[in-house]
């Protein structure tokens, strides 16, 4: 059984770093590299913009700089 689910804005004010592994910023490549949609990692990378935390994002640079902030 699975405990609670918090949102990023729940634990923020008890973390440090928050880690995220987005496999590929295209939803439908990323449902073929990893069977699931992607959209709620870029929601919640988002939120965590928007709260001043800006994540590091490694790997390719040209699809990094398609995650609007």
């Amino acid at each position: 059984m699975m405990g609670k689910t918090y949102t990023p804005e729940e634990v923020l004010p008890y973390v440090d770093l928050f880690l995220y592994d987005l496999k590929c910023m295209d939803d439908e490549a990323h449902v073929k590299a990893v069977g699931v949609h992607n959209q709620l990692i870029k929601e919640n990378i988002k939120k965590l913009s928007d709260a001043g935390i800006l994540p590091a994002l490694y790997g390719c640079w040209k699809e990094c700089k398609m995650l609007r902030f």
